[in-house]
């Protein structure tokens, strides 16, 4: 469609805006964006009236830093992503398919632009980036090691499953569906120390059947069978020769003395 004229409320927002006294008598239309988007509506859409947003701007504007949001599901957000797809319809690394559908679990950043470079500035825009999760999973582990399940959480009550199999990073689902090995468990944390952020990601790495059968073999034990071959074949053959050499020394003995007695 045409761009609009006038600015407009985010299509399919739940209408639930946030108090936000820094927002007042403010508008955030969506100007500029890098790739045109396919549906020039979007263009001039005040995100002031997504509640996300809302609060993540806020934030923004009380600690003078970007931040990063929560993990969003609202419709809005959904499509814009959607909007900026390749024709193939393919926007995220590899292209892979997901087990919920091509629709892994997205944040977005919010950094403020300023006025000017003095410490004092006021901020008169905000860059917006949407963050696809599930690309960070990709090409991580080499070809041919596989098994490797990642819970991402955001702290604010949602948390998605990706299995790592070689290169490719794969969404399970929503919600943590790991399959055990919590003794071998390795935790890191996205955010905090100088990064603010709207809740608290947490990766939670898992090991699993899968992985660790790949380091499951039996050459350990057929290497140990044939040294103890090669072993016990030498010691026959040194017992044989021992016998035999004894053997011809006895014959000779014997032939001795039966010479002596004539």
């Amino acid at each position: 469609g045409a761009v609009p004229a006038f600015l407009h409320p985010v299509d399919n927002a739940d209408g639930t805006v946030p108090d936000a006294p820094l927002l007042e008598k403010k508008v955030a239309p969506w100007w500029q964006t890098g790739k045109a988007p396919k549906n020039a509506t979007w263009i001039n859409t005040d995100f002031l009236t997504y509640g996300t947003y809302v609060e993540l701007a806020e934030a923004v504007l009380q600690n003078k830093k970007g931040i990063i949001s929560k993990i969003d599901e609202v419709a809005g957000l959904k499509l814009i992503v959607e909007d900026h797809h390749d024709d193939n319809g393919d926007h995220h690394a590899h292209g892979h398919d997901h087990s919920i559908g091509d629709d892994p679990p997205h944040s977005f950043i919010l950094q403020p632009i300023y006025e000017s470079f003095d410490s004092d500035a006021e901020v008169v825009g905000l860059l917006y980036i949407v963050v696809g999760w599930d690309v960070y999973f990709q090409g991580i582990l080499p070809e041919g090691t596989n098994g490797v399940q990642i819970v991402l959480s955001d702290g604010c009550g949602s948390q998605y499953t990706f299995v790592l199999e070689g290169q490719v990073g794969r969404l399970m689902g929503e919600g943590d569906l790991h399959e055990g090995y919590d003794s071998l468990k390795v935790t890191s944390t996205l955010t905090g120390g100088d990064r603010v952020s709207q809740c608290e990601y947490i990766l939670e790495i898992y090991a699993t059947d899968e992985l660790k059968e790949s380091y499951e073999s039996k050459d350990p034990l057929i290497f140990a069978i044939v040294v103890a071959m090669i072993f016990v074949f030498t010691t026959m053959v040194f017992l044989v020769y021992d016998w035999a050499v004894q053997r011809r020394q006895w014959m000779i003995i014997r032939a001795a003395r039966k010479t002596q007695a004539i």
